[in-house]
Formats: C-alpha cells, sequence, structure tokens
C-alpha cells in the first residue's frame, strides 16, 4: 500500500482542484487571499477580508489531519469494504480515527448534490428498525422481547426512500419514521423532479398525494403494464451492501446511503487511477466537521 501513497500526492490534489476558478477563502468564501508561509510542510494563506489563515485541507475531510499521507491507502480500504479494524492494521492508525475519516468522508460525499431526475423515475421505499447503536447511555430502553413485527406506522423506524431514473441516475434519502406522508417523498426528491416526469411507484397514498401537488403524471405497481424492479432492486442491492457492516448506528443512514451511491454510479475501484478519481471528488467539497460534531448527527423526522 505503500506504493500507493508515494504515487497519488494527495496535497498537489487538493491545491490543484480548490485553485482551479482562482483561490477563495473556505471560511468567507472571499477573493483577496495572500501566502501565508507554511505549517508542517504545507502552504498557509490569510484572507484579507475576514482575516483568518487556512490551508488547501481547510474545510475539507482532511482538516487537521495528522497523517494525510496516508488518505489514499485509506481511501483504498474503503472501497474495498474492508473494516476498521482491518483498515487500521494495515495502516497502523487507531481504528477510532478511521472512524472519525470514514465519516468525515462520507459527509463530504453527501454534500455532493444530486442532478435533477430525467423521463421516467421509479421509486421505492423500506423501513429498518432504529438502531441506537454506539450510544453508551439508552433512556427507556424496553427490554429486548421476541413478538409481534413491526407495522410501520406505529414507533420508531427508519424510513428510507430511493429513486432511479432513466439514465440511472439515484437519489434517496432517510427519515426517522413516525408517519409516512408526502411530506417524506418531497424531502427525498422533490427539488430533483418537475411536471416532465412521470413518477412509478408502490401502492401509498403519499406517492400519489405528493404527484398532484406537483402536478406530475404517475403510475403505481397495482397496474399491470408497470413494475418498479429497477427501483426495487437498487433498494435491494443497498440493503445486502449495507450486510458487510454487521449494523450501523440509524443517525448515519444518510452518510452510507450517499457512499452506496458513488461506489455502485460512479464505479470507483481500488486502482491508483480509482483512488484519485475519488480524491478530486472529495478535494472541491467544503465541510465544516470536525470529531466532536460527528456523533451529534440526527435523523429528520419524517
Amino acid at each position: 500500500m505503500e506504493l500507493i501513497n508515494r504515487a497519488i500526492n494527495i496535497l498537489e490534489i487538493f491545491r490543484t482542484n480548490r485553485s482551479l476558478d482562482g483561490l477563495i477563502c473556505p471560511h468567507c468564501k472571499g477573493e483577496a487571499v495572500i501566502r501565508y508561509g507554511t505549517y508542517n510542510k504545507k502552504q498557509r494563506y490569510k484572507c484579507k477580508t475576514c482575516k483568518k489563515t487556512f490551508t488547501d485541507f481547510t474545510n475539507s475531510p482532511l482538516n487537521m489531519c495528522h497523517f494525510p499521507g496516508k488518505w489514499p491507502e485509506f481511501l483504498k480500504c474503503t472501497i474495498k469494504g474492508l473494516s476498521l479494524r482491518e483498515s487500521a492494521r494495515l495502516l497502523n492508525v487507531s481504528y477510532i480515527t478511521l472512524f472519525y475519516w470514514r465519516h468525515k468522508l462520507l459527509i463530504a460525499l453527501k454534500n455532493i448534490k444530486n442532478t435533477e431526475f430525467t423521463g421516467l423515475v421509479e421509486v421505492a421505499d423500506t423501513f429498518l428498525p432504529y438502531s441506537l447503536k454506539g450510544q453508551k447511555s439508552i433512556e427507556n430502553r424496553a427490554p429486548r422481547t421476541s413478538g409481534t413485527k413491526y407495522e410501520y406506522l406505529s414507533g420508531e423506524k427508519v424510513c428510507i426512500i430511493m429513486a432511479i431514473d432513466e439514465s440511472e441516475n439515484t437519489a434517496s434519502r432517510a427519515t426517522l419514521n413516525l408517519g409516512f406522508n408526502k411530506r417524506c417523498v418531497d424531502a427525498a426528491i422533490g427539488n430533483l423532479v418537475n411536471n416532465e416526469n412521470t413518477l412509478l411507484f408502490n401502492q401509498k397514498p403519499a406517492y400519489s398525494s405528493f404527484c398532484k401537488d406537483k402536478k406530475i403524471l404517475f403510475y403505481n405497481s397495482s397496474i399491470k403494464e408497470f413494475n418498479i424492479n429497477s427501483g426495487r432492486n437498487h433498494l435491494n442491492n443497498f440493503l445486502n451492501w449495507m450486510l458487510r457492516f454487521k449494523g450501523i448506528a440509524s443517525k448515519y443512514t444518510n452518510s452510507y446511503l450517499s457512499w452506496y451511491k458513488f461506489i455502485s454510479r460512479l464505479n470507483f475501484n481500488d486502482t491508483t487511477k480509482g483512488i484519485t478519481k475519488l480524491i478530486k471528488v472529495i478535494s472541491t467539497v467544503y465541510i465544516c466537521e470536525v470529531n466532536s460534531s460527528i456523533g451529534k448527527q440526527r435523523l429528520d423526522i419524517s
């Protein structure tokens, strides 16, 4: 793996991609920026507008990272789907550090905007148990019992809505579900569809209400000529892919949905070319997350 680190200069990729249209301040987006010495072999800059200093990694997944040179190796482990502990052994870095690296990467991918849908759009949904994995104190936790199966309109469940169009462009969103309604659908795909699209979905009133409000043509799966096979298959593929993680905290579901979208749609691989491609994608995304804010993420309530 050391060969990958030597072959990929991650700092140079960030410097090049973030200065394509001229240097801008990641804090205030000002353009009056000057060089301001170096720190740990990284060029520092100063914004004349807000007077703050920054580097090429500021407000990126690598902000305040002590081992930026190990990120190509880390991305290779991530693309291959290795566990945090196995990746930590290969990289000689704490698995707790890699946990924060992973989630900063996922937040960057989540912040990349979706493109609008074209033509026919198939929408599928599922409901998953709400998980508090990793939380140290859980208040009012009921004892573990076996018994009745889940009824999707009762209790706390994670609702995942996933849509795919004719060009295999996808979008997805998870919410904490206390009642499935058109607001859930609007939050997931409302800004990606218009009256030129046709929606195809299963038999739930929330979808038809959403389409009527948006004045969008729609069909449901009760009509024999229409099936939502592509939407269901894409959703099932995501659920199967998630099995490798042996359960995640529900608050991180949207981050994993973004991860799955990018590895399935953009075909990243663990070659030097594939890793470089992924680094170029995240180098243009500005995020403000730090380690202390990762665990404070929450699912929106639908």
